[in-house]
């Protein structure tokens, strides 16, 4: 809160802003508006005073030096700069003034006006100007005593006292001007330090700890300094092998001897820069006329030389490089490219423009963002596909499929089933699914077939949850299939297996969906003792037609068959397709031929169906 004080120096400067560095002009220029306001207000009651008593000749001379002051009162408080000059003027006119009144006037009182100007002299504009104004003082008053020696008395009382005055007024605020600008001094060599110290500390940051060569963030400046130039990002193949095999310390060291082999490749437009433990980058400006391929060829030759043998490498060192020929704006970019062309064992390749992996990361900035607020919205629903028993063709069971309502879309899970598991909301979805799906089955008799991630199991959640909802819509425990989604990694098979021990102790019957697209599959179905086989869409969808295909589904369905488990066919989606099904002994048949996924609203509303 401002207090009366300050308000009231604010009304009389006008709000004038200063900075930290203008502390002693601030001084100075509040000092003379109120020295001039001051004397707007009483020139002003002197006027009325002496225009109430009579004395109209001295009320005009009061009315003149008001308008002189208010004069440049206002013309300071518009502009503060104009300080030094309106000051100049006014000392002058002073000094002009008292000078008269010294050759003119009788009176010993007239050598105390010039202590007074000393004294605005030194408090307005400091101790070099105070010691002119007072040696120009001195000097018009020595004139005037000896022009008029009879008009001075030179052993009066008040020569005395304005001779004391100068010496005091002038040695105390010499020394105090003098001693402000030490501090000023010290300020500035502080401010100069601080300086030295924030440009050191920016230039470490912009440093690599380990080789102290230029990082990232030295390489994003100069990408953003520079309008357009080429970019060479270099991997070292099988780091974290070699770091886990040799220590952090040892890689560490053949990380500075890898950098000054780099470096011999710099030359004036072609700069290196070291920007992650294995990963190092070129910079190559645009006046530089380089095929940047042959340079990344000519680096991996130089690492391949048998003479680096005898050297203090020690290591055979392969490169993973993206070369990127527009520069400014695709860092981040290279960046993912260089992380997708490490596991696709590539050697060099040129960055282009990859729309459809743009349209990605932009649908996962979308539902990165939006998923959490649909869940928050309940719209998260499951949809319903029937399976259809082959043997009378009739639907005895549904598939819930999660499906997501955005903006009067259904869409697909594909879409954002990645952003769930990444934001840890597989669970979530998991349960909302598990809950719809059994408030609609509480009113038929069909089954249900759920889906489960590796994350639900890992959360440990499932028996106890599965038990309050059955108890909630009083639903048979032996109603409820979990299929195993195939993404649950057989290496965890052991926190795994025994949930569904536990899940089939109460009833739960297991299904292993997309039985066949992966070799980890048969052991799954070894030590997971599944109820239910589902078949993968792939064998399926060309059963009709493909050898191959009709030789894998007849394998899978005779291993069924002697393990005891019942089968299902995914992607159904013909006649002939359905009928090559039924010759070949599969239990049940799931897909489009049939039906799409229906919603909760039709499902609330669905009869028995006869294929």
């Amino acid at each position: 809160m401002v207090d009366k004080k300050t308000r009231l120096i604010n009304f009389i400067i006008g709000n004038q802003q200063f900075s930290q560095k203008d502390k002693n002009f601030k001084y100075r220029y509040t000092l003379l508006m109120s020295m001039l306001f001051t004397s707007i207000v009483l020139l002003s009651v002197a006027m009325i005073l002496r225009v109430t008593h009579g004395y109209i000749k001295i009320a005009i001379i009061d009315l003149s030096a008001m308008l002189f002051a208010t004069y440049f009162y206002i013309n300071l408080r518009k502009n503060k700069n104009s300080f030094k000059k309106s000051s100049n003027f006014i000392m002058a006119t002073y000094y002009i003034l008292f000078t008269l009144i010294l050759f003119s006037i009788d009176s010993d009182t007239k050598l105390i006006w010039f202590a007074n100007l000393i004294l605005a002299a030194y408090l307005l504009r400091g101790y070099r100007y105070g010691f002119n104004i007072t040696m120009l003082s001195v000097s018009t008053i020595v004139l005037a005593n000896t022009l008029y020696p009879y008009n001075l008395n030179l052993n009066s009382e008040d020569l005395l006292f304005s001779i004391v005055s100068y010496l005091v007024v002038s040695t105390f605020l010499t020394f105090s001007e003098i001693e402000h600008r030490k501090n000023l001094i010290s300020i500035k060599k502080s401010s100069k330090k601080e300086k030295i110290a924030r440009k050191m500390f920016d230039n470490s940051t912009k440093l690599d700890p380990i080789t102290n060569m230029p990082n990232k963030i030295a390489l994003q400046i100069d990408i953003k300094d520079s309008n357009r130039g080429s970019l060479i990002l270099m991997a070292i193949d099988d780091y974290d092998l070699m770091q886990d095999q040799f220590g952090e310390e040892y890689m560490n060291s053949k990380l500075i001897d890898i950098s000054n082999i780099l470096k011999s490749f710099e030359k004036n437009g072609v700069r290196l820069y070291h920007i992650f433990e294995n990963r190092f980058a070129f910079f190559i400006d645009e006046s530089i006329k380089i095929d940047e391929k042959s340079f990344a060829q000519k680096i991996n030759r130089r690492f391949e030389d048998e003479d680096l043998d005898n050297s203090k490498l020690e290591l055979s060192i392969n490169f993973t490089t993206v070369i990127v020929k527009e520069g400014q704006k695709s860092l981040s970019k290279a960046i993912l490219t260089l992380n997708r062309v490490e596991k696709s064992n590539s050697s060099i390749m040129i960055y282009e423009k990859d729309e459809k992996q743009e349209e990605i990361q932009k649908n996962n900035l979308y539902w990165n963002r939006r998923l959490p607020q649909l869940i928050k919205e309940d719209m998260i629903v499951p949809y319903f596909q029937p399976i259809v028993d082959n043997s009378n063709s009739e639907i005895v069971k549904y598939e819930a499929l999660v499906r997501a309502l955005d903006n009067g879309l259904v869409i697909s899970p594909y879409q954002f089933l990645q952003t769930a598991k990444s934001k840890g909301l597989l669970t979530s979805i998991t349960k909302i699914v598990i809950d719809k799906s059994f408030s609609i089955f509480k009113d038929n008799s069909y089954d249900i077939s759920i889906n489960i991630s590796e994350d639900d199991l890992k959360e440990n959640y499932l028996k106890n949850y599965l038990q309050e909802k059955l108890i909630e819509y009083s639903i048979d425990p032996k109603r409820v299939y979990l299929e195993v989604l195939e993404n649950i990694n057989s290496d965890e098979s052991n926190y795994a297996n025994e949930q569904f021990n536990n899940l089939k102790e109460i009833g739960i019957n297991i299904a292993i969906d997309d039985f066949g697209a992966e070799a980890s599959n048969f052991s799954r179905l070894m030590t997971l003792k599944a109820d239910i086989i589902k078949i993968d869409g792939q064998f399926i969808k060309n059963l009709d037609r493909d050898l191959n295909s009709h030789k894998i589904v007849e394998a899978i369905v005779t291993l069924s068959k002697k393990l005891g488990a019942k089968t299902v066919a995914e992607f159904v989606h013909s006649k002939d397709i359905y009928n090559v099904v039924k010759m070949l002994g599969i239990d049940y048949s799931q897909g489009f031929y049939f039906s799409e996924p229906i919603s909760m609203e039709d499902m609330r509303d669905k009869e028995l169906v006869t294929f």
